[in-house]
C-alpha cells in the first residue's frame, strides 16, 4: 500500500489487485501455499486480504478486518477507510497552525473555501464522488463557540471497489441465420 500510495503522489489507492514482486506464498515453515481465486475470495469474505497468482502474483481483497461485522462502506472497504483517515489527518495537519486564531467568519470561510478547492480536485481526479466541507450553525451552538470550539462537517464519498464484474453471454441465432442468408432472416 505504501509503495502504491507513494507512486500516486501520497494519495491513498485501493491496494487490491496490484502486482506484488514475490515468487511464491509460503507458510511459516517455508512450504508453498497455492490459493485459487475461490479460496482467496473466501478469505476476503472474512475481512482477510491475501495474494493470488493470477497473471502474476497480486494482492487480493478489498475488505477490512471489520467486515463482515460491519457493512458501513467507510469501515468495510479498505480504500474508503483509508480515504476517510487520510482526509481527516490532512485536515488536522493543515489547520493545526490556525488553532487559537480568532474564531470569526474570516477563519471559517477561509477553511471552507480552501478545503472545498482541495475536495473538488479530489473529485475531478476520480478519487471520490463527493468531497466537500461546510461550517453549519446547527453544529456550533453558542456555548461551544464561547468555549473556543468550532466544528466543520465534511461529506465524503470515496468510490467503492468494483469487487465483481460480470457479463451475460447470449447466443443470437437470428444473427447467424442472417449472416448465412446474406442479410435476410
Amino acid at each position: 500500500m505504501a509503495y502504491s500510495d507513494a507512486s500516486s503522489g501520497d494519495v491513498p489507492t485501493n491496494p487490491s489487485n496490484k502486482t506484488v514482486p514475490i515468487l511464491a506464498l509460503t507458510d511459516s515453515e517455508g512450504n508453498e501455499i497455492y490459493l485459487d481465486i475461490d479460496q482467496a475470495n473466501e478469505l476476503n469474505s472474512q475481512g482477510i486480504m491475501t495474494v493470488i497468482n493470477f497473471n502474476g502474483f497480486r494482492s487480493w481483497g478489498n475488505n477490512t478486518a471489520a467486515y463482515p461485522s460491519t457493512t458501513d462502506p467507510k469501515d468495510r472497504w479498505i480504500y474508503c477507510r483509508r480515504y476517510f483517515t487520510w482526509r481527516g489527518n490532512n485536515f488536522m495537519l493543515t489547520y493545526f497552525n490556525r488553532i487559537d486564531d480568532p474564531s470569526n467568519y474570516r477563519l471559517t470561510e477561509s477553511i471552507v473555501d480552501s478545503e472545498n478547492i482541495v475536495g473538488n480536485s479530489h473529485v475531478a481526479a476520480g478519487l471520490a464522488a463527493e468531497d466537500r466541507i461546510e461550517f453549519r450553525t446547527e453544529d456550533n451552538p453558542l456555548s461551544d463557540i464561547l468555549n473556543g470550539k468550532i466544528k466543520f462537517k465534511m461529506f465524503l464519498a470515496p468510490y467503492t471497489p468494483a469487487e465483481t464484474i460480470g457479463v451475460d453471454l447470449e447466443f443470437n441465432p437470428y444473427a447467424l441465420s442472417s449472416a448465412i442468408s446474406g442479410g435476410e432472416a
